[in-house]
Formats: C-alpha cells, sequence, structure tokens
C-alpha cells in the first residue's frame, strides 16, 4: 500500500523493477494506427525481463530483480523512437515484418540509427549503473562483444540478455528463423542446453511469460502455439538455405562467363 511499507517486504530491488516497469507499460501505451506495434513491443520486453529472470533464478537467484529489469530495458531505443518519430519509424517495423529480417537490422539501413545507441544514451540519462548499461548494449551483440565482458562481473547478466533477447525475437520478431539459430548456439555456449533440452527451455519461458503478464495486464494471446512458431521459424531457415543456394550459384555462374569471356580475348586470331 506504499513505498514504506514495500521496501523492508520487497527490497529494493524489487520495489525499484516493480517501478520502472509500471513507468514502462505507461509509455508503452498507445492508440491509433500505431497502437499494435506498442503491444507488441511490450509484449516482447516482457518475454524477454521474464527469461532473463528466469535464467538469474538458476545462476544467480539474488539478482532475479535486476535481471528482469534489464530484460525490459533491451529494446529501450525502439521504444523511443516509437514514440519520437512514429510516422518515420513504423514503415521500418512493417518492412521488416514483410522481408523477415531483424528489426534493428532493418533500422539502420533504412534510418540510419543504431538503436542500441539510442537506449544507451536513454540509459546515460538516466544514471543508471555501469554494468546494466554494458549489459544491455551487447544483449543484441556479436558474439565477440559478449565475449568481451567475460572477465567482468556483469558478464553472467550480458550473457543471460544475449539468450533473453534471442527468445523475444523469437516469439515476436518476423525474423524467427535466424533467433532460433542464434538462440541454440547461446544456449549451447552459456546454459549447456541442445536439442528437446532447448525447446523445454523455451516452453518454460513462455509459461512465465504469461504469469507475469496478468501482473501488466498484457494479451499474450500473440505469442502463438509453440508447434506453429517451431514451424515457421523452421520454414524460415530453409527458404534462407534456398537462398543462400541460389545466390553461390548464381556467383559461380558469373565467376564462370567472366573466365571464358577472358579466355576468348587473348586467344589469337586467324
Amino acid at each position: 500500500t506504499s513505498i514504506e511499507r514495500a521496501v523492508p517486504l520487497l527490497g529494493t530491488n524489487v520495489v525499484v523493477t516493480l517501478a520502472l516497469s509500471f513507468s514502462l507499460v505507461d509509455s508503452a501505451r498507445g492508440s491509433g494506427p500505431s497502437a499494435r506495434y506498442y503491444s507488441h513491443f511490450w509484449l516482447q520486453s516482457l518475454v524477454q525481463a521474464a527469461a532473463a529472470e528466469q535464467i538469474a533464478k538458476k545462476r544467480d537467484p539474488g539478482a532475479a530483480s535486476e535481471y528482469f529489469l534489464a530484460g525490459l530495458l533491451i529494446d529501450l531505443g525502439r521504444l523511443a523512437m516509437l514514440k519520437t518519430i512514429t510516422a518515420q519509424y513504423v514503415p521500418v517495423l512493417e518492412a521488416a515484418d514483410q522481408s523477415q529480417r531483424p528489426i534493428g537490422e532493418t533500422t539502420l539501413k533504412v534510418l540510419g540509427l543504431d538503436e542500441r545507441m539510442i537506449s544507451r544514451e536513454l540509459m546515460n540519462h538516466w544514471k543508471l549503473p555501469d554494468s546494466l548499461r554494458a549489459a544491455v548494449e551487447v544483449a543484441r551483440g556479436s558474439d565477440a562483444e559478449i565475449e568481451g565482458l567475460s572477465s567482468t562481473p556483469e558478464a553472467g547478466l550480458a550473457q543471460a540478455l544475449a539468450i533473453a533477447a534471442a527468445v523475444g525475437d523469437y516469439f515476436c520478431s518476423p525474423a524467427k528463423g535466424l533467433a532460433l539459430t542464434r538462440l541454440n548456439g547461446l544456449c549451447k555456449k552459456y546454459l549447456d542446453l541442445e536439442g528437446q533440452a532447448v525447446e523445454e527451455f523455451i516452453e518454460q519461458m513462455r509459461e512465465r511469460t504469461v504469469e507475469t503478464a496478468q501482473l501488466f495486464a498484457v494479451n499474450t494471446e500473440e505469442l502463438g502455439d509453440p508447434a506453429d512458431i517451431m514451424a515457421m521459424a523452421n520454414e524460415q531457415l530453409a527458404q534462407l538455405a534456398v537462398n543462400a543456394s541460389v545466390a553461390t550459384r548464381q556467383v559461380e555462374a558469373e565467376k564462370e562467363a567472366i573466365t571464358t569471356s577472358g579466355a576468348s580475348l587473348v586467344e589469337p586470331s586467324e
């Protein structure tokens, strides 16, 4: 009923996490044509927060609230763009959906904006802890960026956020196939999970998201059926493999044509 009662009962970290969570929920309410994108953003943020929290319970139980909060902040830059440059950003989200490519990749290509940089600057402005900022920044980074924090105190958080981001993309992004590939690699490397164990892990993350969403009155119907999502991801991966094969054959054909053309140019005339 009050902060004075909540802090002794729940602890400062939990109270801060809940306060920022509800604040972000309020910020992620939209109306009109962009409403569905706000809803989608918040659902993915909850997926990532719940996933990070569950990983913490296995690896660092005392930091579960910190992991949950960090999971909420992974895509803070997207929320900022959706609120401030709505007219320019909504077409980017539509393009990412149609091309089944990662949103961050499409944003950088179309608008020249790095959503990770925007998230970092906002967290700097809010004066959030350096460890939190560093871990959030590499959540969607390369393997090398994640490994770059391996000898730091935030290494565990960074690894958990990378996995949580992949879980979020798997459930909520258009690029489900790429997300599944990344998720399998990260789970094997940092959680020692493979095959069926990864699928069970994904289902646990879904169940925890549904539980968490009830607290914030968020509709989880968009998460879809696990079997359908897996089928969609595998279909995308198969199409990517076909596209890569076609591209390789085209390059080889072009090389052969160039070689043949070059050989004809040097042949002596009769």
